[in-house]
């Protein structure tokens, strides 16, 4: 996915967010924004929004020192999250189709999104997306793929707190399949990183990499050789979140993306409405 006119408004947004995030100090805010304001009147609209993003954080941390500013964010979702592990599991035992019901879930939690400041709420949102229908719904083709045989899944997993939920879905595929999640090398937003998947007990499931990289979504011009052996190994890849979508839309392979549409330009480009939920399917030979 390229980058629009209209993602240059949200990065200034988010460059505003974060800096809030990451000090206090007035001038280096200020200053912020002025290098975000900068760096845009540049930018090559060649590139995804995801890695003209980038830019953001980095001079973020650059500035003030601060180099994980949804460090604490993070924590708290990770933490509430958990806590409803058990009521969700129970939804998902009751269920006739529980990976349908744990994609579901799954997407629920991709709801936390810090970067982009969305309002959510968690507990009021549950029962609307559990009976929201998917606005794209390709989960009849990656129920086809999964009972076809043993597959190889990659899984790129998103935000903190939602990898919890995340979980849940992996619980219900690795038996049957061989699962190897994906998280970032470092701090970005309130992306998962290998802290997280610790936390989440994935690590002691399935296997676990990282991106080689702390950008958003794949960065793929730093990815590592493990994430480029798994990549080329998976037969279908489960990918999480806008920021995943930027960067893997048109790229090889079979891959299931399941998301919230957060913004326009996003929920353009797969074929919905703002605030729409989807699986939707992508092959590329």
């Amino acid at each position: 996915m390229k980058t629009e006119m209209a993602c240059i408004p949200c990065i200034m947004k988010q460059a505003y967010n974060t800096a809030r995030r990451a000090t206090e100090n007035e001038k280096d805010i200020r200053k912020i924004l002025n290098k975000t304001a900068e760096y845009l009147k540049k930018l090559k609209f060649d590139t995804t929004p995801a890695d003209a993003s980038n830019y953001v954080y980095q001079i973020t941390g650059k500035i003030t020192g601060n180099d994980d500013p949804f460090k604490n964010e993070k924590k708290k979702y990770n933490e509430i999250c958990k806590n409803m592990l058990p009521n969700l599991q129970k939804i998902i035992d009751q269920s006739e189709e529980k990976i349908y019901t744990s994609a579901k879930i799954a997407i629920f939690g991709n709801l936390i999104d810090l970067g982009i400041g969305l309002h959510f709420d968690l507990d009021k949102d549950l029962d609307k997306i559990l009976k929201k229908p998917f606005a794209w719904d390709d989960y009849k083709e990656l129920k086809r793929v999964l009972e076809s045989g043993r597959k190889n899944i990659l899984y790129l997993g998103d935000n903190a707190g939602e990898i919890l939920f995340d979980s849940l879905l992996v619980d219900q595929l690795k038996d049957d399949h061989t699962v190897v999640f994906v998280v970032k090398s470092g701090p970005i937003i309130n992306d998962a990183t290998m802290e997280d998947a610790k936390f989440a007990g994935l690590v002691e499931k399935i296997k676990v990499i990282e991106t080689g990289s702390d950008g958003i979504g794949v960065k793929w011009s730093s990815v590592s050789e493990e994430f480029q052996k798994e990549y080329g190994k998976a037969d279908i890849i489960l990918s999480k979140g806008q920021g995943n979508f930027e960067t893997m839309w048109g790229k090889k392979g079979t891959i299931f993306f399941m998301l919230r549409a957060k913004c326009d330009s996003v929920a353009r480009e797969i074929g919905v409405k703002f605030g729409d939920i989807v699986i939707r399917m992508q092959k590329n030979l």
